[in-house]
């Protein structure tokens, strides 16, 4: 299988929520393939596929337009978040895209009217995911898509919590070329338009062409979707390395107090040595003064009926007038 270097993009926006990133690379490559006039989304959300969309249409050089629809209020199965979530994506689409591409912020049906008939070529719908809901956005928008138009369906591969795209997926194969990927909570392909795009149409129709297209894109995928948890745990793994950094500084500090302990504890017990040098001169002297005062006191009791003068004399040293 031919497959255009689209394929390979390196998508500049990975942000929560991730189930869509999956299908990056089938959205540059059918960008790629199909040069939409128009293009247009309905549920935006953070943007991961809608700015992957804008980003193969600059690298494709498509000489089209693109708009993004969403409330960016949630739904029940988006739940709701803050205004963060759309000014984030505005930082990033408007000095990139805002030259061909709108942010639409109103309902799915009010941007009907912002969009002629039949001049859709990929229109994603990936909004609230009732059957009810999705049922009525396919119905509303079908008159906007052209003779060449692809429908992508997201979430065909969720089967609980009241989505229904899987059964409108159903509904729509039946009256439609279709085909639909399992992975990334699935992404279903209908070829609605009058003037099919020979490649598509042969992975409707033809099992094994559809096997190997599905099997390449879902290795593609599964790339993106790596990376997006890789570069999830930066901010964890910084988080990690300055704890580290905080530690290794606090070990250094804690070394070189070890090391001024170790130096005070060598000066003091050079300090404790030459005191107890000293202490042993001076035990020395003081045990030569008891010395003498022990052979005083023997002379003293060896000669009694000395007079205390006498006694004294033999004590102290005589003057020089006396020797």
């Amino acid at each position: 299988m031919n497959l255009h270097t689209s394929a390979l993009i390196e998508p500049e926006r990975l942000v929560f929520p991730p189930p869509w990133v999956g299908h990056i690379p089938f959205a540059a490559w059918l960008v790629a393939l199909l040069r939409p006039r128009l293009l247009v989304e309905l549920g935006t959300h953070s943007g991961n596929s809608y700015c992957a969309f804008c980003q193969a249409m600059v690298e494709n050089e498509i000489d089209g337009k693109a708009y993004a629809v969403d409330t960016w209020r949630g739904d029940e199965h988006s739940l709701e978040y803050d205004e963060n979530v759309y000014a984030d994506l505005r930082a990033h689409h408007d000095p990139r895209f805002g030259s061909f591409s709108s942010l639409l912020r109103m309902t799915f049906d009010e941007a009907t009217a912002r969009v002629d008939d039949a001049t859709v070529d990929i229109l994603h719908i990936d909004g609230l995911h009732t059957y009810e809901a999705v049922r009525h956005d396919f119905d509303t928008w079908l008159p906007k898509v052209s003779a060449r138009g692809v429908v992508l369906l997201h979430d065909t591969h969720v089967h609980e919590r009241n989505f229904g795209v899987h059964q409108l997926l159903e509904e729509l194969a039946t009256r439609y070329p279709a085909f639909a990927f399992d992975h990334s909570h699935g992404l279903g392909v209908v070829l609605v338009g009058s003037e099919r795009n020979e490649t598509l149409l042969r992975a409707c129709e033809e099992p094994a062409f559809r096997d190997e297209l599905l099997a390449m894109f879902g290795r593609l995928g599964a790339a993106i979707e790596r990376r997006y948890e890789v570069e999830k745990l930066r901010p964890e793994l910084a988080e990690t390395s300055a704890q580290l950094d905080a530690h290794r500084a606090s070990v250094h500090e804690y070394s070189l107090l070890v090391a001024d302990l170790r130096r005070t504890e060598e000066h003091l017990r050079l300090e404790v040595k030459r005191k107890e040098k000293d202490m042993a001169a001076l035990q020395t002297v003081l045990d030569a003064v008891r010395g003498e005062l022990r052979s005083a006191q023997l002379a003293l009791e060896a000669q009694p009926a000395l007079s205390r003068r006498g006694a004294f004399r033999l004590l102290r040293r005589p003057r020089k007038d006396e020797q």
